[in-house]
């Protein structure tokens, strides 16, 4: 019986000061070791930090099993697409709204389970960001100056109500974001921040909202043909264009 059913766990330890090698056995009765689960094909989004004009928000297939972690899915998201993994914050997004941050010690696939979608979220490239060297509760700013801090940004646009005779508005929301800013800014610096950040949504507003536009949605509806007009004009008798929004500067 002992031979079939007792063992022994082998530890060597070297001193890293005199280089002594120390050699124990620790003996068991029973050894417990997992089943590994059957990998499972989960979607994940890859959200850029500058949306630009054209942008398409697509999803990627990973297969991941019960014992990979988020540091396993970023080394497949780097061998597939070369993606740095340490240049994304993961989040957990439901109804267009944060929900979760994860660490990179998350299970992948308890991750992709639960309710809504998981993105990953650049971090601004100029930051030069980082992976954590080992699992934490928190993964800190991933290598970004203490001077700067992450924001979320939750957004929505207010369209027209569809109801036959309606004059009110409803609220929709849309794909919220992460936003990296310096801790010092003053507050009129901040909302330029904001602006500068998400200002390829306003010029989107621009152009389904003015009354020439021929937009459509990619599946044939006309939902945002109903956006309220866009406030701001040049000209009080003509709402403004996108070319003419677009050539304006920032502040």
């Amino acid at each position: 019986m002992t031979d079939l059913f007792h063992g022994q766990f082998k530890s060597t330890v070297c001193c890293s000061q005199c280089d002594r090698v120390s050699v124990t056995f620790d003996p068991w009765m029973t050894l417990s070791l997992p089943i590994p689960k059957k990998k499972e094909l989960k979607d994940f989004f890859f959200c850029p930090y500058n949306i630009k004009q054209g942008f398409v928000n697509k999803s990627v297939k990973i297969r991941v099993g019960g014992s990979d972690n988020l540091r396993t899915l970023r080394t497949i998201m780097h061998e597939v697409y070369g993606i740095n993994p340490g240049s994304y914050v993961v989040a957990a997004v439901f109804n267009n709204n944060f929900t979760k941050l994860h660490t990179i010690s998350a299970n992948t696939l308890e991750v992709a389970s639960e309710q809504g979608a998981t993105l990953m979220y650049e971090i601004d490239p100029s930051l030069n960001p980082s992976l954590p060297s080992q699992a934490m509760r928190a993964d800190g700013m991933y290598g970004v100056s203490d001077e700067v801090t992450m924001l979320q940004l939750n957004i929505a646009i207010w369209q027209k109500s569809n109801s036959y005779g309606s004059s009110s508005f409803v609220k929709e929301p849309m794909l919220p974001r992460l936003l990296w800013v310096r801790k010092d800014q003053s507050l009129k610096d901040l909302h330029l921040s904001v602006f500068k950040h998400i200002r390829y949504g306003f010029s989107e507003w621009v152009d389904w909202s003015h009354p020439a536009s021929e937009r459509t949605s990619k599946d044939g509806k006309n939902s945002l043909r109903n956006i309220i007009a866009f406030p701001y004009r040049l000209d009080e008798n003509e709402p403004i264009t996108r070319e003419q929004f677009d050539a304006l500067s920032d502040e």
